[in-house]
This record gives structure tokens, sequence and C-alpha cells, in this order.
């Protein structure tokens, strides 16, 4: 069985979005679109981000985490949507933002 979240993305019912912790990088031949990415998957990468670097600039945590999707250019639309997955992270109390600087609660 599967459930569908307020984004229309399709979880396995025995899956817990919330505490989810994985995500699924490009593996080069295969490049998602970011409005094709979880805001779940965006936050999860991000954790990992922060916690290999102990906290990151927003910027580069753009960066970051476009790259371990397959990206290249922050474009706007690319932008809202990373601030989407780091607010998701901020409210899942997964990240915290001080200002410009990214870190772990």
């Amino acid at each position: 069985m599967h459930y569908s979240d307020a984004d229309g993305f399709v979880w396995d019912i025995s899956v817990e979005r919330e505490t989810w912790e994985q995500f699924r990088p490009s593996d080069g031949d295969i490049k998602r679109k970011p409005e094709h990415i979880s805001v779940v998957e965006l936050r999860n990468a991000m954790v990992e981000i922060v916690r290999v670097s102990g906290g990151v600039a927003v910027d580069e945590l753009h960066r970051e985490t476009l790259r371990i999707f397959g990206g290249k250019k922050r474009t706007p639309g690319i932008l809202v949507r990373l601030n989407q997955g780091l607010q998701y992270g901020v409210d899942t109390q997964r990240l915290k933002l001080s200002g410009d600087l990214v870190a772990l609660p």
C-alpha cells in the first residue's frame, strides 16, 4: 500500500515520511529536476552535508545539495525548491538556521 504526501510524492505505507533519513543521489546518468525531488530527500541530503561539514553557509549548502542531485545552475526556481528543503529541515528540527549558517540542532 502507498500514500501521497501534500507535494504529491508517493510513499510506501510502511515509511514514516517525517523520520525517513535516506536520499537518492544522482548517479550521473539520471538527473532529476528539483521539483521531482521530495523536500524530505532534500532535507536528508542537507543534513548529511551539515553533519560532514560541521556547519555551512546557506549558499554553500545550496551548491552542495544541487551537486548531489546532479545539478549545476542555481536558477531562481531551483533556489526556491532548495529553500523549501532547508525550511522543511528547520521545521522538522533536523537543521538549525542561524543567520546565514546552517548547523545541526
